[in-house]
């Protein structure tokens, strides 16, 4: 399973993936799940785990300055989401909105 599935599953069923439905929760949640192949030697060259993995967060931070309003860059793109949204609602609603178009542009691009 790829980390764009392991997103639809956890907006699909949290709670089965995470004990609260927070960003910086998802980002612990899917870090580990990265680090895996990772720790595991398994193969992710060229695929959607590794772009995620390597370009989230510069993509993040490009997205958000463009659409939203300026943010300073971090690595962990949830404190990027954080600094751009109200309340924890809106941030996991964003990165569940920022992540769809990431994988949106990932799929335009490598189908070139």
């Amino acid at each position: 399973m790829d980390v764009k599935q392991k997103i639809i599953n956890i907006k699909g069923r949290p709670k089965m993936f995470i004990s609260e439905l927070r960003v910086d929760y998802i980002y612990h949640y899917l870090e580990g799940y990265l680090s895996c192949f990772k720790e595991f030697k398994l193969s992710i060259e060229d695929d959607i785990n590794l772009i995620f993995f390597s370009d989230f967060s510069h993509w993040t931070h490009e997205w958000i300055n463009k659409n939203l309003a300026p943010v300073d860059f971090s690595f962990v793109w949830y404190k990027m989401i954080k600094d751009a949204t109200k309340n924890e609602d809106d941030a996991t609603n964003l990165f569940f909105r920022i992540s769809d178009e990431f994988f949106e542009e990932f799929s335009k691009s490598s189908a070139k």
